[in-house]
């Protein structure tokens, strides 16, 4: 298996986290496969099969620069669809240790994020934060 296989099937794993896949992204994904030269055919087995084996985590970055690409990759998928929901900030922490990214850094990482992408909390969207909670404190503990 290629490493650009497993970063697709470890972007799918994160964007399936919140148990809802949208086009948005698929969407991404697909363009991810493409720019790290996936085939048709391959991304067509990926989304079939997307279970990762030992030997294929094998595969994951052993570079520094490499694991930050990842991690930044596999944050901006759980962000996709507008939102950052639990089950998605508890596989960014479980890929994150694997990455040797500490769960603090995650969150911090998640909670920039948030401000960049504008999402207003981590929250879903159809739960109001309590008043006079800033975004930052709706991170499940």
């Amino acid at each position: 298996m290629s490493t650009s296989s497993l970063k697709i099937k470890l972007l799918l794993a994160t964007a399936l986290a919140d148990g809802h896949f949208d086009t948005t992204e698929l969407e991404l994904l697909a363009d991810r496969a493409m720019w790290w030269g996936i085939t048709p055919e391959e991304f067509e087995k990926i989304i079939d099969n997307p279970e990762i084996t030992d030997e294929e985590s094998e595969a994951l970055p052993q570079e520094a620069v490499e694991k930050a690409e990842l991690m930044s990759e596999l944050i901006l998928m759980a962000f996709a669809d507008g939102r950052l929901e639990p089950p998605e900030i508890e596989i960014l922490i479980r890929l994150g240790s694997l990455l040797d990214v500490d769960e603090e850094k995650v969150r911090e990482i998640c909670t920039i994020e948030a401000k960049t992408f504008g999402v207003e909390s981590f929250l879903p969207p159809d739960v109001d934060p309590p008043d006079g909670n800033p975004p930052d404190e709706n991170l499940p503990d």
